[in-house]
Order: C-alpha cells, then structure tokens, then sequence
C-alpha cells in the first residue's frame, strides 16, 4: 500500500489490494470460529434484530474480527434463511442499505473460502466494504474463486 498521511483514507483500489491480500493469508490454521448464531426458537426477523445490535456494538467497540463476523453471518440470515420474498422484504426492511450491502458483500466474499479466512485478516475493516465500487468488488469475487 502506498504512503500516504495517516489522516487520508486509503483510496478504493488500495483497499481493494488489501481485501485481495487478506484472501491469501493462510495462517493460522487451527481457527475456532464462531458457530451459527441462528437461533431456531426466535423468528427470522428477531435473529435478524438480535445479530444487528452484536454488530452494532462490535463495531462500536472496534472488535473488528467480531463486526465481520457478525456481519457475515448477518448476510447469510437476509440472503439465505428468508422462504419467501415477503420475509426477504421485511428483513431487508429492518436494516439500512448501507448495512445491507456491507453484509451481503462479506458474506459474498467470505462464503468463497469459508468463515474461517475472515478470522486470517489482519487490516480488513467493515467500511471497506461500503466504499468499493461494484466492478472492484466483482473483481475481487472473481479473484478468491481463482483461489480455490
């Protein structure tokens, strides 16, 4: 990454190269990862609440391996849990497009290689996903496919 003053934020391709780089880290690799928060005896858009505030206070606490996490997760509850449109809709509906978009693209990414990469990353933060353009962040999905 170039050099830069510590009080200007990196440019979208030199956040895109540190996305890039993350997805290469390989240690470590013995990982305990955060299981599934989904929990079968609240409703969708309860869980969808619940794991919003952990992110939320995740990243008001600069837990930042905590916020991702929670963020993937919070991707796959609007993307894959919901089993009709109508409850996509109201999931969608309880969180901003601007979280809406940072989780879908974490969990886009991250679900390539697994969550476990997530806890490899070293310089990722949640933002950075909300400041790449489409084309940088398709790139970046066509790129961790290669990995595999």
């Amino acid at each position: 990454m170039a050099v830069r003053n510590s009080h200007t934020r990196p440019s979208r391709r030199e956040l895109s190269a540190e996305i890039l780089a993350e997805l290469y880290e390989t240690t470590p690799t013995n990982l305990m990862t955060m299981p599934d928060p989904y929990d079968s005896r609240k409703t969708l858009e309860q869980n969808v609440i619940d794991l919003f505030y952990q992110l939320r206070w995740s990243l008001r606490a600069q837990k930042r391996i905590e916020g991702l996490v929670s963020a993937f997760y919070l991707g796959q509850f609007i993307e894959q849990r919901p089993l009709t449109p109508e409850q996509r809709a109201r999931c969608r509906g309880l969180l901003t497009k601007h979280y809406i978009c940072c989780c879908q693209r974490i969990f886009d990414l991250f679900s390539i290689q697994g969550i476990a990469q997530i806890y490899r990353t070293k310089r990722v933060y949640f933002w950075y996903f909300s400041v790449l353009s489409k084309r940088e962040f398709v790139r970046l999905i066509q790129e961790a496919e290669n990995m595999l």
